[in-house]
């Protein structure tokens, strides 16, 4: 195992303008020359916020600013195409690129749904009640 460097690429305050993946993008070479081997970059799917969304508040883990959804289609951090330019510049100058990905952090649905929703056990996941819970069981789409 190699001893590196690794900076966080991202804190959050950042305006959503400039485009933090432009910027990145091209102090690459001043990452390199500073000694940082690897970047940890925010999550680049849309927020429930669109351009003033962290990536924390995730709305699509699957738009990473290519379609038009939340008013916008960049993130708040750029487009899919930016992003993509911006991991490709660390790794031709040999920085590891990671990825921030928040997998259970949905929110911003574009509508609600009713649902049947039972109890289950919580120590014997297969132990499931008959009994419905009761009208608190709308969930979000």
């Amino acid at each position: 195992m190699k001893k590196g460097v690794m900076m966080q690429g991202f804190e959050w305050y950042l305006p959503s303008s400039p485009h933090l993946w432009k910027i990145l993008r091209v102090n690459a070479y001043k990452l390199k020359k500073a000694g940082i081997t690897a970047i940890w970059l925010p999550p680049a799917y849309k927020g429930a916020n669109g351009v003033n969304d962290t990536g924390y508040g995730v709305y699509d883990h699957y738009d990473l600013g290519e379609f038009n959804s939340k008013n916008t289609i960049r993130t708040k951090y750029g487009t899919k195409k930016e992003y993509l330019w911006c991991i490709k510049m660390f790794h031709l100058f040999g920085i590891d690129v990671y990825a921030d990905i928040v997998l259970n952090h949905l929110i911003g649905a574009d509508g609600m749904e009713q649902v049947i929703a039972y109890k289950v056990d919580a120590y014997h996941r297969h132990k499931v009640s008959k009994r419905k819970l009761d009208n608190r069981n709308q969930v979000k789409i």
